[in-house]
């Protein structure tokens, strides 16, 4: 009994939290999305990774990098100034 009232606990804080901090996904328009992939369709045959970045005020930026971990990071960095 007492480790079934844990377990109940456990998945109330864990759906709690869930609800709390749930992700937020951002969205740009069509024709900005047409334009990454063109971008990225250029990049890409240059042998780069590509990244598109939505923050949410709206903001957006893409970058490249050699791998997409650094594709990514940049285009965040650039998202937030």
């Amino acid at each position: 009994m007492r480790i079934q009232n844990i377990i109940r606990g456990i998945s109330i804080a864990t759906l709690l939290c869930g609800i709390t901090f749930s992700v937020q996904a951002y969205e740009v328009s069509d024709s900005i999305k047409k334009g990454y992939l063109e971008w990225a369709k250029k990049v890409l045959g240059d042998g780069a990774e590509t990244a598109l970045a939505v923050g949410p005020n709206g903001c957006y930026a893409a970058h490249w990098g050699t791998t997409q971990h650094q594709a990514k990071g940049k285009a965040l960095k650039l998202c937030k100034t």
